[in-house]
C-alpha cells in the first residue's frame, strides 16, 4: 500500500433561497494539512434551487496524521443546506 494513491471525490447539492443576489459564483478547493491540493472548484449559479457539486482531487498520497479538509465558499449568503458525500477511490501504482 506505500504506493497507493487516494482520488477524494466530493459529490452533493446545494440549495439557493429565494432574496439573494444571483448571479454568483461558488467556489471550492481541497486543502491537505493546510495547504491547498488540486484545482479550484468553479461552479456559476444564475437561478436559485439545487444545484450539484462534484469536485475531485488529483490522486495523493497521505500518511498517518494528515488533515484534510474541504472549504467552500461564495458571496452570496442564501447557499444553504449543503447535502452530499466524500467517497474515496484507491489507485495502485
Amino acid at each position: 500500500l506505500a504506493s497507493a494513491k487516494v482520488i477524494l471525490q466530493l459529490c452533493g447539492t446545494i440549495e439557493f433561497t429565494t432574496g439573494g443576489t444571483l448571479p454568483c459564483i461558488v467556489r471550492g478547493k481541497w486543502d491537505k494539512n493546510g495547504v491547498q491540493i488540486g484545482s479550484t472548484m468553479q461552479l456559476n449559479v444564475t437561478s436559485e434551487g439545487k444545484k450539484k457539486i462534484v469536485h475531485y482531487c488529483p490522486p495523493e498520497t497521505f500518511l498517518y496524521g494528515d488533515g484534510l479538509s474541504y472549504q467552500l465558499t461564495s458571496s452570496e449568503t442564501t447557499m444553504v443546506n449543503f447535502k452530499g458525500d466524500v467517497v474515496y477511490y484507491i489507485q495502485y501504482i
